[in-house]
């Protein structure tokens, strides 16, 4: 019976022992794990550099420009870097249409760019010359200047300005015949191609009409104010059922606002 006991209290000596060491042993990793977490968060962590930088655009632009713009200048650390600040400075190129900024673990940021595409162009006045203007779906003008020479897309005239910077953004009530513009050129290329020009025509204090000129006739068409497709196809329709007698009469406008044909003829 005594040997039973002495037998039992050593197995219950032995399990302690056992228990005690793997407690230690638990607490000897916690305190591991605890002082690595210590050092990432305090030293490595913090000090994380980028160490590779992605330019990703579809128009041409440096690393050095998109970086300055970004204001990204010597050593950045990746905890330190945030991407939408960045993607909102490098969006306020006018250039830029959108700006997306990606960090990738642990050393890697990437730059996505989408550039303006133009749209239209006009002609504008500076310092008593004329200049021509591209702009976009947004009404932004982006480029000024001998860059605009070959872009082929229809001219808007009619537009005025006090002042005109690459940057500048046209009136909002222009907006609904880019938004038009747009459209066609997305959904009908065919019907954007046959745009020359298309002139707008002040009516009142806030209002305005369109004349249409198509490339293959040298007459002027009256639509109203807004650029639909279906007005344009019919406006071709009937320029093509009626080209010899346009010609033959020198017709200089046609006027389809009130849903009759009115033409006007050229003054001898």
């Amino acid at each position: 019976m005594a040997e039973a006991v002495i037998i039992n209290n050593r197995k219950i000596k032995s399990r302690e022992a056992f228990l005690n060491s793997m407690m230690w042993v638990l607490i000897g990793i916690l305190f591991l794990f605890l002082a690595g977490e210590i050092i990432a968060q305090f030293f490595i962590i913090p000090n994380l550099l980028i160490k590779h930088i992605t330019i990703e655009s579809d128009f041409s632009v440096s690393k050095e420009a998109v970086l300055k713009l970004a204001g990204i200048s010597g050593r950045s650390y990746y905890f330190k870097l945030n991407p939408e600040l960045l993607a909102k400075r490098i969006g306020e190129y006018p250039l830029v249409k959108t700006a997306v900024v990606k960090k990738i673990f642990p050393d890697t940021l990437k730059i996505i760019l989408t550039g303006r595409k133009p749209l239209a162009v006009a002609l504008v006045e500076v310092n008593n010359r004329s200049i021509p203007v591209a702009m976009d779906e947004d009404g932004v003008i982006f480029l000024m200047g001998k860059s605009v020479n070959d872009v082929n897309m229809p001219v808007i005239s009619g537009l005025e300005f006090k002042e005109v910077r690459v940057g500048t953004v046209l009136p909002e009530m222009i907006k609904p015949l880019l938004k038009d513009l747009y459209r066609l050129k997305e959904d009908h290329p065919n019907l954007f191609k046959i745009i020359s020009e298309i002139r707008i025509i002040p009516k009142g204090a806030s209002g305005y009409e369109l004349v249409f000129c198509p490339v293959s006739y040298n007459v002027k068409v009256r639509l109203g104010k807004r650029l639909e497709a279906k007005s344009l196809q019919y406006a071709m329709m009937v320029l093509d059922l009626l080209k010899d007698e346009i010609r033959a009469k020198k017709v200089e406008e046609l006027d389809f606002r009130e849903g009759n044909i009115v033409y006007k003829v050229r003054e001898e």
